[in-house]
């Protein structure tokens, strides 16, 4: 499948469901998983698909039944760690998504996005401990992408405040200024 980047065996769908998906048509292709699930309920395009239409709709708890399934079924997928992480910022479980981008970061250590947002689950948080923890990572993630020709911490930035997954644009302006002094401090 196209745009999720894994390597391991996966369910098919139809084409249809997948061009739905491309071209935005949530409803419709939301609809077609539902129904593989009926005869699939591990089909693991179709829970991908269904989690990541519920977290557009902002409906992370459903999101998160969808991204559990597949966590079970497919455990060694680091990305389905970071879809499960995005929902639990959304609905301010920092704790639980900060054990989950962990997780994710076992599985792909050079995930610099990834990074960003375990150090964002920490930073929101909040207190001393929490924003000193979160500059740690920063940190990481600074010295692991300082050599990259992209900015990969503007592109994190524009994602986080693209879907939302901060709760206050305040938030995101406080985080990218972190991010943006480290690398004008390197």
């Amino acid at each position: 499948m196209k745009g999720l980047n894994f390597d391991e065996k996966l369910d098919s769908v139809p084409d249809e469901v997948i061009s739905d998906f491309k071209e935005e048509k949530f409803d419709e292709c939301f609809a077609a998983c539902e129904k593989i699930l009926t005869q699939n309920p591990t089909n693991k395009i179709a829970l991908i698909y269904s989690g990541i239409i519920s977290q557009k709709r902002d409906q992370d708890d459903l999101a998160l039944k969808y991204f559990n399934l597949v966590t079970e079924v497919m455990p060694l997928f680091p990305h389905i760690w970071e879809y499960k992480g995005h929902s639990l910022l959304k609905i301010k479980e920092y704790d639980l998504a900060k054990d989950t981008f962990m997780r994710s970061m076992d599985l792909n250590k050079n995930n610099a996005a990834g990074w960003c947002f375990l150090a964002l689950s920490v930073y929101l948080k909040g207190g001393k401990e929490s924003k000193e923890a979160a500059y740690y990572v920063l940190d990481h993630v600074h010295d692991m992408v300082k050599n990259v020709e992209t900015n990969l911490l503007h592109s994190t930035y524009y994602t986080m405040t693209r879907v939302h997954y901060c709760t206050v644009a305040n938030e995101c302006s406080t985080f990218y200024t972190m991010r943006t002094l480290m690398v004008i401090n390197s």
